[in-house]
């Protein structure tokens, strides 16, 4: 569907810039400045006819082109608007070849452009249909302009000193059809041919598209089965840690420590692996927005990551988010996690004793929350890539062996989710700066 509107959209803006040209040869004309022999007259109609019939493809093409979802429906609807279009240009080509004399007019050749776009825009019965259906105007317009009499006689008058005699017409014919008839064959095997290609490229895809699916489905299952008992050991361990079975040595409390973290580790990786997933299902799917005031959720998060806070020492300021709600329309779940993503991401790898800066920005037609810390930092080059699953800088795992590298994977299908963006900024040594734009709404 894309690419049909593409096409459509090209033709479109095409005959709106040939329509200009005549526009310009018609006041030339006029003036009598151009040196022009044919009369404004014919060229001003043919130019409003243009403008006029291109303002209707137009409409046309707008009622359906967003018809995405039903493709199938309108394809053929979409197909006229183009069969239509071409017929109406070879009129005004015919129209145009009349008044500027005939087959010895550069207007002759134009066909051909239809002729190659014919080939691009159709399969190649259809494209020669317009092959020959442009060499059949190019005579037959001629024929009108000679006052009849026979074809060959009306084609000997208008070739010129280059050929002569009884047999003129039929050279003129075979050279004309030689040359259209080397053009269709030309663009229409190298269309086809391209066809081919993308038609192969596609099934590829589409395999490659099962592979993966197949890849995340048996991830996906392998994960579930892998939580419960994981699950289980993490809560034996913490039931032996926690003494209820009587004491234990130093050196197995040390040992059950180690499978305590680990666990933990491997729990939230599950965790984050389930719901990346999830997450991925929805952008797909999509969800119910409603109004959320993310004054109260950035609140809400910094609450429940007080003990992170607490415990590395960095002091959290509000005071850009100012004293009043900030309302977008989202999913309040995927929300929360993003800001806890983002918050803790600032936290994490934060310097001890540093400050994680919060403020909301009014724009537009976006409204921006930023969330900046005074941390570690990351390389430029590695900017782009720490969105890619499991992706690492060093600094960032020296500081926090912990994480998965999924959190701003995550952020950013949410983002994605919420027809917003996300993008970080950042100085090694001295800090990040997390951006996460949402659509400013009617309504708060």
């Amino acid at each position: 569907l894309l690419e049909l509107n593409r096409r459509i959209h090209w033709f479109l803006s095409l005959r709106l810039a040939v329509a200009c040209a005549l526009l310009v040869g018609a006041v030339l004309a006029l003036t009598t400045r151009g040196g022009l022999l044919v009369t404004s007259g014919p060229l001003f109609m043919m130019s409003g006819a243009l403008f006029a019939m291109d303002g209707l493809f137009w409409l046309h093409y707008r009622s359906v082109r967003g018809a995405r979802r039903e493709f199938e429906r309108f394809r053929s609807t979409l197909s006229f608007n183009l069969h239509l279009q071409i017929l109406f240009d070879f009129g005004i080509l015919s129209w145009l070849l009349v008044e500027t004399g005939g087959v010895g007019s550069p207007v002759t050749y134009f066909f051909l452009f239809h002729v190659s776009l014919s080939c691009l825009f159709f399969r190649r019965p259809v494209s020669f249909f317009y092959t020959a259906l442009a060499l059949v105007l190019i005579v037959g317009t001629q024929f009108i302009i000679s006052g009849g009499g026979s074809i060959a006689e009306a084609l000997a008058h208008s070739t010129g000193t280059w050929c002569s005699g009884p047999g003129c017409g039929f050279y003129y014919v075979a050279s004309v059809t030689l040359l259209y008839g080397f053009i269709w064959y030309l663009a229409s095997t190298i269309t086809t041919s391209l066809r081919r290609s993308e038609a192969e490229l596609q099934t590829n895809i589409d395999e490659l598209v099962e592979m993966h699916r197949e890849k995340t489905r048996y991830m996906l299952t392998t994960t579930h089965e892998l939580k419960a008992p994981f699950s289980a050991i993490h809560s034996y361990v913490n039931v032996l840690l926690g003494g209820y079975v009587g004491p234990i040595d130093e050196k197995v409390a040390a040992i059950l420590t180690k499978i305590q973290s680990r666990c933990a580790r491997m729990l939230n990786m599950i965790n984050e692996l389930l719901q990346l997933a999830n997450i991925k299902n929805l952008v797909k799917a999509g969800v119910e927005l409603q109004w959320v005031d993310l004054a109260a959720l950035v609140h809400l998060v910094l609450d429940n990551l007080e003990g992170t806070r607490k415990a590395s020492g960095i002091t959290v300021d509000c005071s850009g988010m100012g004293n009043g709600p900030f309302w977008i329309r989202g999913d309040l779940e995927r929300l929360e996690i993003l800001f806890t993503n983002i918050i803790s991401n600032a936290l994490y790898y934060s310097h001890a004793g540093g400050t994680v800066r919060i403020a909301f920005v009014e724009g537009v037609t976006m409204r921006r929350v930023t969330v900046a810390d005074e941390g570690i930092g990351i390389k430029p080059e590695l900017l782009e890539k720490v969105f890619l699953e499991h992706f690492r800088t060093e600094e960032a795992t020296q500081m926090n062996s912990n994480s998965t590298g999924l959190g701003l994977t995550i952020a950013k299908f949410i983002i994605y989710m919420h027809q917003g963006r996300l993008w970080l900024e950042s100085e090694p040594g001295h800090g990040t700066t997390a951006f996460m734009e949402f659509l400013k709404e009617r309504g708060r």
